[in-house]
């Protein structure tokens, strides 16, 4: 018989200011109690009647481990369909670090959100980064009523740590909840945050792709407050015409887990796929004064010499936005080490592969002139001295 993973039915637990939505899960080598906590005001929201969101939670580390899955409360009948027709079974088909698995359960009725004040509530992430800010701006320019954004949410959702160290996730978690209620407060929206513990889970895949804080961990902590939310907005960091089911990342596939994961009563849409380039993202956020004042590139405190804020800070100077950013960078760092930054950025394979290396390239062709000659000539240069930096890497592993 193939070994599984066990959901037991999820309960509230209350802890001094704050609830946790919590379900013991057996794995086949240890349990572990899962939870989702949030302010005590939004325990009401919290939804212990399905499986929903912690079969969301341990999804792709079952198809990892090739473990079926059996939840002892219902989970809502369209993601169970949607799931097990069609989610599973194209995913290992198409990833190889992904395994069919099985899912047992019994099935129940949609559990309908509710309305505030007669209004839909409706969120989006905050993480304080391009794709995420482009996101909230684009969401702030509502379509139709109900498509109103309200909240901003903060999640621990396995990518706070780069050691992927629990303890270090929720310290950062902690530090940054009153940043970002700060942030959402000046654009007066209201501001929700939600921790959780999957890392303890996940931290046993490090080096993995299935760690990465994609979509469906995510949506797993938007289903435990299934009662809330009518639609969410998960940033996307691709457009659409990069979609495919690719080995390092789940990210070029957030179309179809959106569909799939979307159910009558919440829906989830994908904003910034229809942006061809990060650059073009980074012009529609940057003349925003809450962005020029909590813009947050990498988690190393904007270090300015990682290839994303390199790449970052480039653009900004290919668009004169540069000191519009002091706030959040040390734009004299950048401009007195800007060659040797751009001929070390041009060497990395990943920002070319990724394609926002020739974005860069393109948009200084565009702009021209001086900043044209710069930005190519550290391209240049990079391509002349490849061949040294390998010789180096070979000599040193023979002496």
């Amino acid at each position: 018989m193939k070994e599984r993973i066990i959901i037991n039915e999820p309960y509230i637990k209350k802890e001094n200011e704050k609830t946790k939505l919590v379900a013991k899960i057996q794995l086949p080598s240890k349990d572990i109690e899962f939870f989702y906590e949030v302010d005590s005001k939004y325990e009401e929201y919290l939804t212990p009647e399905r499986a929903d969101a912690f079969l969301l939670m341990v999804l792709e580390y079952a198809m990892t481990k090739s473990l079926d899955i059996e939840c002892k409360a219902p989970v809502t009948e369209q993601l169970y369909y949607q799931l097990t027709k069609y989610f599973i079974p194209i995913l290992s088909m198409n990833r190889k670090l992904y395994n069919n698995i099985d899912i047992v359960a019994n099935v129940a009725d949609e559990i309908m959100p509710v309305e505030l004040n007669g209004e839909f509530v409706n969120g989006t992430g905050i993480s304080g980064g391009v794709d995420s800010f482009y996101a909230i701006l684009s969401c702030l320019n509502k379509y139709t009523e109900k498509h109103k954004l309200t909240h901003l949410v903060f999640t621990n959702n396995g990518s706070l740590s780069p050691n992927f160290d629990y303890e270090e996730s929720v310290n950062y978690f902690n530090l940054k909840c009153k940043e970002f209620k700060n942030l959402t407060e000046e654009l007066n929206l209201e501001f929700l945050s939600v921790n959780t513990n999957m890392l303890e889970l996940y931290s046993e895949l490090k080096g993995m792709y299935a760690i990465n804080a994609g979509a469906v961990k995510t949506i797993s902590i938007i289903y435990s407050l299934k009662k809330f939310f009518h639609y969410y907005w998960f940033a996307s960091s691709f457009d659409y015409s990069k979609f495919h089911f690719s080995e390092i990342g789940e990210g070029y596939y957030d179309l179809f887990t959106l569909n799939m994961l979307s159910i009558s009563g919440l829906i989830f849409y994908s904003p910034g796929a229809e942006v061809p380039t990060r650059i073009e993202k980074t012009k529609y956020i940057a003349n925003n004064k809450v962005v020029q004042k909590y813009l947050t590139i990498c988690s190393n405190n904007n270090c300015g010499i990682c290839n994303k804020c390199v790449r970052t800070l480039t653009a900004l100077y290919l668009m004169d936005k540069l000191d519009d950013f002091s706030a959040v960078y040390n734009i004299e760092h950048y401009k007195k080490h800007m060659t040797m930054l751009l001929i070390k950025y041009f060497s990395i394979k990943k920002e070319f592969k990724m394609g926002y290396a020739q974005e860069i390239l393109k948009e200084a062709k565009i702009v021209g002139g001086k900043k044209k000659r710069k930005i190519l000539l550290c391209r240049y240069i990079s391509i002349l001295i490849k061949p040294l930096v390998y010789l180096k890497r070979k000599l040193k592993k023979l002496i």
